[in-house]
């Protein structure tokens, strides 16, 4: 470079000698230079990718299927890695159909009601009007059996064991006579008082039942729960009776064989009267349901007639939304269950093999982009006052030859040190900036020789640095003039890293300084 012409003007370098008898020193002399004067940082580095990224699974599983290996080159979106998938397809299949079943139902909300559906919906009434009328009939059937089984229970079996049975006052303890022979029914006094107070009130009973049989202004719901709570009680009538007959002690066989059959009397009663209570309760529980069949039908012939309500229509779009939020996030898990290649590159790492577990978030593999690289370099603290944000720089690689000179700028600078070798560096960073890039092949890791050109005076005079002494802070050259040295006062601008160093004033362009004054 031009700079260092003033090497090349040494033909304006002369040595002045005296004749044999002057004792005047020898010395080198320049010209002043107009030029570029340059300040540089060199340092090494090595080339790192752009973009170093980690490839892993948002879900985790058995690793079905590895596509790659280390070395594989991908384009975007190149399949990486399955997982094992069937458990994701079956909820997305199962939520399309939950889907499918929420939007029918909307449709058939928002549609108008054809006559075809009113009529079916007038059928539905009608025939549950029917089941609810035929059951009232069964039901009224089964109050008339109820009271006649009550009724022969309590005057056909149970009052053979109590006296004046016809009269509102019937007394348990009758003596009654069994072929020639007269027998008396034993029992203590509380439970002759509690039978015979019982006896007095199911002949009520009796009465109240054989009028709700037969009233059919009585609703039959009531009607059957009252009979079911009048028989309960002649049922436990009943086996209070049948306790008294069980807990006699007979004399002699003939009379153990006649409170026999008190007993199986009794005990065929009882049976009698628990039987047809549970046809009773069996009506209610019918009765009941042919009532909730009805309503139901009614109702819902009147909300087709009225049409669906907003309130309804809404509800139903929020399980749509809600079906469809579902498949959305099935699907994402599908979608979640394949690892693609986001960007060109190469893998430079592979960290498991086909069929094996991942967890959620473990990397898969490194990939790293092509054709986009930095270079990374550690500045020591005596150089890095000088490097600034976009510095421009040239950098050479071991690998090429040293005439392939490629271009970056500085793009990032560290704010903490790193120690290295003891001495305070600051992570660099240059960014490679050269059109022609994607055809030269640089690889991550290569070493580079950098020179980061920190400040740079066109069109300035300059002179050779070892030319400029100092006193004190000032500045100056000197000059040979008439057979004598002088000094000349100059101000000097920016250190130049091939010796010179630019002059601000005191100079003129091709003036002659002083060099080098060889001392006697």
């Amino acid at each position: 470079m031009y700079v260092f012409l003033f090497v090349l003007v040494l033909g304006a370098i002369f040595w002045m000698t005296r004749d044999s008898g002057n004792d005047t020193p020898s010395f080198e002399a320049v010209k002043v230079e107009r030029g570029q004067v340059y300040n540089d940082v060199s340092v090494t580095g090595h080339v790192e990718p752009t973009t170093r990224m980690t490839l892993a699974f948002s879900t985790g599983g058995r690793l079905e299927h590895l596509a790659i290996e280390e070395g594989t080159q991908v384009e975007k979106n190149t399949r990486i890695a399955v997982l094992d998938t069937g458990t994701s397809e079956y909820a997305v299949q199962e939520a399309e159909a939950r889907l499918a079943g929420e939007q029918a139902k909307l449709k058939e909300l928002l549609a108008p009601l054809r006559y075809e559906e009113k009529a079916l919906k007038d059928e539905s009434v009608i025939q549950a009007e029917r089941a609810l009328t035929q059951t009232q009939e069964t039901s009224r059937a089964v109050l008339e059996r109820a009271f006649v089984y009550a009724d022969d229970a309590i005057h056909e079996k149970a009052d053979e064991l109590f006296e004046m049975k016809k009269s509102t006052s019937p007394e348990l303890g009758v003596a009654f006579t069994y072929g020639t022979t007269k027998y008396y029914l034993k029992a203590d006094e509380a439970t002759k008082l509690e039978l015979t107070e019982k006896r007095k009130e199911i002949e009520t009973l009796l009465m109240n039942m054989k009028t709700r049989a037969s009233d059919t202004t009585v609703p039959v719901d009531e009607a059957l729960l009252a009979t079911s709570r009048d028989l309960l009680y002649i049922e436990d009538f009943l086996t209070t009776l049948a306790k008294v007959i069980n807990d006699y002690a007979a004399s002699d066989t003939y009379d153990q064989t006649v409170y026999e059959t008190f007993q199986t009397s009794i005990t065929g009663a009882r049976t009698a009267v628990s039987t047809v209570r549970g046809e009773v309760l069996t009506s209610h529980t019918a009765l009941l349901s042919a009532e909730a069949s009805l309503s139901l039908a009614l109702r819902d012939l009147e909300l087709s007639e009225a049409g669906v309500s907003d309130e309804t229509i809404s509800v139903q779009e929020a399980m749509v939304a809600t079906a469809l939020a579902g498949l959305n996030k099935t699907t994402k898990q599908l979608g979640d269950s394949v690892l693609n290649a986001p960007r060109a590159g190469v893998v430079s790492k592979v960290f498991f093999e086909s069929g094996e577990m991942v967890t959620p978030y473990e990397p898969i593999a490194e990939l790293i982009t092509e054709g986009t690289f930095e270079v990374e370099a550690y500045i020591p603290e005596a150089d890095i006052a000088r490097v600034k944000l976009g510095d421009s720089c040239t950098i050479t690689f071991d690998a090429f030859e040293r005439g392939d000179v490629f271009n970056a700028e500085v793009v990032r600078i560290a704010l903490s040190e790193t120690i290295r070798d003891g001495v305070p560096t600051y992570k660099t960073t240059l960014r490679l900036t050269d059109a022609e890039l994607e055809d030269v092949q640089i690889r991550p890791g290569m070493t580079a020789d950098i020179e980061i050109r920190t400040d740079m005076r066109k069109d300035v005079l300059f002179v050779p640095i070892r030319s400029v002494l100092r006193k004190g802070s000032q500045s100056y050259v000197r000059v040979f003039s008439d057979g004598i040295f002088t000094e000349k006062n100059i101000e000097i601008g920016l250190r130049g890293s091939e010796g010179t160093v630019e002059v601000t004033s005191g100079l003129e362009e091709g003036e002659e300084i002083v060099l080098y004054v060889e001392e006697a």
